[in-house]
């Protein structure tokens, strides 16, 4: 005759077990939902390239059937763009993984932007900037936006940095002087260490790093006016001023 109180032992002993593994299995299940956040590298062939922190790309495969967001309203993959910043949640399966859901914001909808104001007024905060000393190099802070300029340790990609910090190799500046203009170079270039100077783009969008630092080169010469604590930053040739334009 079978014993059954043995019965009943074996019985919740498979039931605990049956618990645990199922358990496990959903820890597992919840583990493999992770996200990549940085900014957009590339998009194209149903993949995304994201652009870390600290400044690696990373390509991730986008599934057909994901769930894509620009700026908080649905949109296509091929509708995100390069700059933006962007929350990638990733499905992993063994050695592979896809993106279920992209959460996209460009640059206007993420933070403050660069563009040249065409009438010079140090009365508008938007246009004044903080020369702050930090050993040989300075930091170039917005007085309306309370950022620094930020070389984002890629190619040329500036934004403003709302976390300020001289620690911060990608805010740090050298100003030098060309005659009565400036060159200002970032002390980690964009596309080669040390080199490049900001380049005001013919003043008709916004700066970015130019890799070849030229002093024969009108677009990478600026005029720094002072005023007061502050000062207005000018490209040469233009009557322009560097400002900063409130996120939207």
């Amino acid at each position: 005759m079978t014993n059954p109180s043995k019965w009943l032992g074996a019985a919740l002993a498979f039931a605990l077990l049956t618990g645990a593994a199922t358990a496990a299995a959903d820890k597992a299940d919840k583990a493999a939902d992770d996200a990549v956040t940085g900014t957009v590298a590339s998009v194209g062939d149903l993949k995304i390239t994201v652009t870390g922190k600290d400044g690696k790309d990373q390509v991730v495969a986008v599934a057909k059937d994901a769930d894509v967001s620009c700026d908080g309203k649905p949109c296509k993959l091929e509708d995100v763009k390069k700059g933006a910043s962007v929350v990638v949640t990733v499905k992993k399966s063994g050695d592979s993984t896809v993106a279920t859901k992209i959460d996209a914001k460009s640059a206007a909808a993420a933070g403050p932007t660069l563009f040249f104001a065409e009438k010079v007024d140090p009365a508008d905060d938007a246009q004044l900037w903080t020369m702050q000393k930090e050993g040989d190099y300075f930091l170039l802070i917005s007085k309306s936006a309370k950022a620094a300029l930020d070389v984002n340790n890629e190619k040329g990609n500036l934004y403003l940095n709302d976390k300020i910090g001289a620690s911060n190799n990608n805010q740090l500046w050298t100003v030098k002087a060309e005659g009565e203009y400036s060159m200002i170079v970032p002390k980690v270039g964009a596309a080669v260490l040390d080199k490049g100077a900001l380049d005001a783009n013919n003043a008709k969008d916004k700066p970015y790093i130019n890799p070849k630092t030229d002093k024969a080169n009108d677009n990478e010469l600026w005029t720094l006016e002072k005023h007061g604590d502050f000062i207005v930053i000018m490209p040469k040739g233009h009557k322009v001023a560097l400002a900063v334009r409130a996120a939207k």
